[in-house]
């Protein structure tokens, strides 16, 4: 009882040798797994195992961020990532910002292949999964917009700020 689980991997002991956890960190929106470099290397220095996924075309990604459409494709590099995973491993998912969703979209779908979700300043829905009342509560009002960008009908996806949310909290003090 009041039990701690230790995380720090430990020496060969006389029955068996613990595995190191296995971290895998997912960036926020303008990120990549770059910006996770430094806490990797410190944790690797420590005897962790860690990734640090880049998103659809985020970070090294090549894929052309114009034509991700969707966060189910924004997030595949991820759900591609663990779904190769060894059956028995589970891992440690840590988000930061929006990759906070990317935590959770591969914690509802890989339940079993993780062992704990980190949520560093990140987006976290109230049940997991976005609902009638999140919409309602919504922090920032974001949508996805289908824009025709040429003549030619090349359709992009826009990300969009909701101005009411922009003028709520930038001129709160104010009568706007």
């Amino acid at each position: 009882m009041g039990e701690k689980e230790n995380l720090a991997p430990s020496s060969v002991n006389s029955v068996s040798v613990q595995i190191p956890p296995h971290f895998v960190l997912v960036h926020g929106i303008s990120g990549g797994g770059w910006c996770w470099y430094k806490i990797r290397c410190l944790m690797e220095n420590s005897g962790f195992k860690v990734t640090c996924i880049d998103l659809k075309g985020a970070g090294i990604d090549r894929s052309d961020p114009n034509s991700v459409f969707n966060f189910d494709d924004y997030n595949q590099p991820l759900l591609d990532f663990i779904s190769t995973l060894p059956e028995n491993e589970q891992i440690i998912l840590v988000g930061h910002s929006a990759g906070g969703l990317s935590v959770t979209q591969a914690t509802l779908k890989f339940a079993k292949k993780i062992r704990l979700a980190v949520y560093v300043a990140a987006t976290m829905l109230r049940f997991g999964f976005q609902n009638d009342q999140d919409i309602k509560d919504v922090i920032i009002e974001v949508e996805l917009g289908v824009v025709v960008r040429r003549p030619d009908d090349e359709i992009v996806v826009k990300l969009v700020a909701g101005q009411r949310w922009w003028c709520c909290r930038l001129y709160a003090s104010e009568n706007v």
